[in-house]
């Protein structure tokens, strides 16, 4: 019968000194890899957040103006009026350019956009005041009192499918008798408008809401304002420049009046911060947003710039 026996204490602690040794050789290239890989995700994560956000606000850029046109105006003709919180703006243009030397620009925009679901005329009164009936009730019948205001959609405004003049709303009320039209289980309800029909709305017109939108970058990030309320679209983003591409082939960077008219794109430049620190990184780059200088921040946040030229496509098409 074979006696077994076991390690002895000195062939242990030799066993554990190599085990030591190994382990002081391989451990920095762990770690070292392994702060790689969380870099490369990192760079990864910030390239396409960025891209994500050029892409949201080429889709807004891209439908300006649409339906109102450059140059939005009442069925009166006069110029379009919104309240921004207490104060009103004017938009003598579909685009408003905010320019700010040495500092981040703000673009504010307007354009047409479709209720859901769809709301459509299903007959036109006439009279004092002018009268649409509509086959379902908005959803701003709580603000329609408050005149100006925008209330996401400028609520108390609507266009009508290829009409290309806004029409104000004073009042939304049911119809008498309170009569579901074209069946859609839904009740119909009469639209108030401030001034007559500059031309024809034919039954089964699309009625559209107007949309503003301001965007901008302050110490909390990225923001949209919609006019009741400013979100924030990302809190890691320090820089916004914009440029306008004109009808004759110049870049600008604040067309005014009559100039407004022939912008043909707008190129977007964002300067957008990692979520996280890399403390192997130090920011040490001066970054150049259509000619404005950004940097260097000397922390440890990789950063990304990305610029975008996008089509206005309803200026273009004017």
């Amino acid at each position: 019968m074979k006696s077994s026996r076991g390690f002895t204490l000195i062939e242990l602690l030799i066993s554990v000194a190599i085990m030591a040794v190994i382990s002081t050789i391989i451990y920095p290239f762990f770690t070292t890899f392994q702060f790689q890989s969380l870099s490369e995700i990192n760079k990864s994560d910030l390239g396409d957040r960025a891209n994500r956000l050029l892409d949201y606000l080429a889709e807004e850029v891209r439908e300006t103006g649409f339906l109102v046109t450059s140059v939005p105006r009442y069925g009166d003709d006069t110029v379009l009026s919104i309240k921004h919180f207490s104060s009103p703006l004017t938009f003598s243009n579909s685009i408003v350019v905010g320019n700010t030397a040495g500092g981040n620009d703000s673009l504010d925009l307007v354009k047409a956009v479709s209720f859901f679901p769809r709301i459509s005329v299903t007959e036109v009164i006439t009279g004092t005041p002018q009268k649409i009936k509509i086959n379902r009730p908005p959803d701003y019948t709580s603000e329609i009192n408050n005149p100006g205001a925008n209330q996401v959609l400028a609520r108390n405004n609507v266009i009508f499918e290829n009409h290309k003049k806004i029409y104000r709303v004073t009042g939304v009320a049911a119809d008498s008798p309170d009569i579901d039209v074209d069946g859609d289980g839904r009740k119909d309800r009469l639209l108030s408008l401030y001034q007559t029909l500059a031309e024809a709305v034919p039954v089964g017109t699309e009625v559209l809401g107007v949309r503003a939108v301001r965007f901008y970058v302050d110490s909390q990030g990225l923001r949209n304002d919609d006019y009741v309320t400013a979100g924030v679209l990302d809190s890691n983003v320090d820089g916004l420049q914009i440029k306008y591409f004109m009808a004759n082939g110049s870049y600008v960077d604040a067309p005014v009046t009559a100039d407004i008219e022939k912008i043909r794109g707008i190129k977007i430049y964002l300067l957008v911060k990692a979520g996280k620190p890399d403390r192997h990184y130090v920011n040490s780059t001066t970054y150049s947003l259509g000619g404005q200088s950004y940097g260097p921040f000397a922390d440890n946040y990789r950063r990304v710039l990305v610029e975008r030229l996008v089509e206005v496509k309803n200026y273009a098409l004017e």
